[in-house]
């Protein structure tokens, strides 16, 4: 069975549909909601983008000819760490913040 493509411009067409009917229906606590879920949404992309940037610094900084001082590795490897931690906080957060708002959609 093959498989045909959905056209962009048709799914950019369905989102506006759904987008225009949920906020044109929605009251202010839900309009609230949706946009907190979206910023959590954006936080935590730019949480889970910054995690393999900050690994590939320790990786290069434990493979560089020159000594490097542990008060560097710790610090990039706290930042690894935090991005890690931020993205799933922000991703359940979310999920909190849009459970709320769901029932009154």
């Amino acid at each position: 069975m093959r498989k045909v493509p959905i056209p962009i411009r048709s799914s950019i067409g369905t989102l506006r549909e759904v987008w225009a009917l949920v906020w044109g229906h929605a009251g202010a606590f839900v309009k609230a909601r949706l946009v907190a879920a979206l910023l959590l949404i954006t936080a935590a992309s730019v949480c889970t983008t910054l995690g393999p940037i900050a690994l590939k610094r320790i990786v290069d900084s434990l493979s560089a000819p020159k000594a490097v001082s542990p008060a560097h590795m710790a610090v990039l490897i706290s930042l690894y760490a935090s991005s890690r931690w931020l993205a799933r906080a922000t991703g359940e957060i979310r999920g909190l913040v849009y459970a709320r708002a769901e029932p009154r959609m």
